[in-house]
């Protein structure tokens, strides 16, 4: 039987579908901070290392988790005070030992250096702890968490948590979500567009290659716009939709919204066959690879 916590909800009626919901732990030693996020309705599975307190708190402002677990001696109290869904969890699952075990057993690796987290000691003791209360809780397998990156404080631009607050970029200064700066720029017609664009605005990126590319993108969608977003705004929140699969939590409907979902790939590939963009190209190039299974309800396979 599954034990349903603040983090850990992967029913989308418990769910506000243009938002994340992140379970986090954190952990410090006399060196810094270790910090690690888990969307368990994605399997978007981070962590970083925050070098002090400050930084640390502006972590937790942009993360906004809705379940935060520390460890049995954790001496900042203050800095995690008024949070909701705090969790004291035992000094073992932090041990670094424990968690190199948990995360290699759960991704069938021998080491943690293909995800360039393994010299991350102190994000991964919060990582190995997430992961253990997350298998406490769920009781099952989580097939759909297969990997874990590490956010550098360095590919973004920094923000503190009054700056956080100050621009209002999801939460307004009354705590509410109107006139912020993503209700102005969020024209998603996807929960997962949505939910990603929050991502984005709260992390800016400073690498200029990476800007480039996604503007020059930008560019070439301008004039398929309009034929784009019906077809996207019938696929619906895929994501949520395979995590709860993996989590076996699944019904009928979300079977049939999956199946509606991929039949509307065919008309995506097309619509997308004349954008002259790279990354658009490479995306186009994956989606014809699940044509297959957006043949008409009733078809049989082989």
């Amino acid at each position: 039987m599954r034990i349903v916590t603040p983090g850990t909800i992967s029913d989308e009626a418990l769910l506000q579908e243009r938002q994340d919901n992140l379970l986090a732990a954190i952990w410090q030693d006399g060196k810094g901070y270790g910090y690690a996020t888990l969307d368990i309705s994605s399997g978007r599975f981070r962590l970083s290392e925050p070098a002090d307190r400050e930084t640390m708190a502006a972590e937790l402002q942009r993360t906004n988790p809705a379940e935060l677990l520390y460890a049995e001696d954790f001496a900042e109290m203050a800095l995690i005070e008024g949070r909701r869904g705090l969790r004291r969890r035992p000094l073992w699952e932090f041990e670094i030992d424990t968690a190199r075990q948990q995360l290699n057993l759960q991704f069938g690796t021998r080491d943690l250096v293909g995800f360039g987290v393994e010299n991350a000691s102190r994000g991964l003791c919060a990582a190995g702890c997430l992961l253990q209360y997350v298998k406490d809780t769920q009781r099952t397998s989580l097939p759909h968490i297969r990997s874990i990156t590490m956010e550098r404080q360095q590919d973004s631009i920094i923000m503190d948590a009054a700056t956080r607050r100050n621009l209002e970029i999801t939460q307004n200064l009354a705590g509410g979500v109107e006139n912020t700066l993503a209700a102005v720029l969020d024209c998603t017609v996807t929960p997962m567009g949505s939910r990603m664009l929050k991502r984005w605005l709260h992390m800016p990126v400073r690498n200029t290659d990476i800007l480039r590319e996604r503007q020059q993108t930008i560019g070439a969608l301008q004039d398929t716009v309009s034929e784009l977003q019906p077809v996207l705004r019938q696929v619906g929140d895929l994501e949520r939709i395979l995590a709860r699969l993996a989590l076996r939590t699944a019904r009928p409907r979300d079977l049939a919204r999956m199946r509606h979902a991929f039949q509307q790939l065919p008309e995506l590939h097309a619509q997308l066959e004349t954008v002259d963009s790279a990354p658009v190209q490479a995306l186009r190039k994956k989606n014809g690879r699940f044509r297959r299974a957006a043949r008409p309800p009733g078809t049989r396979h082989y």
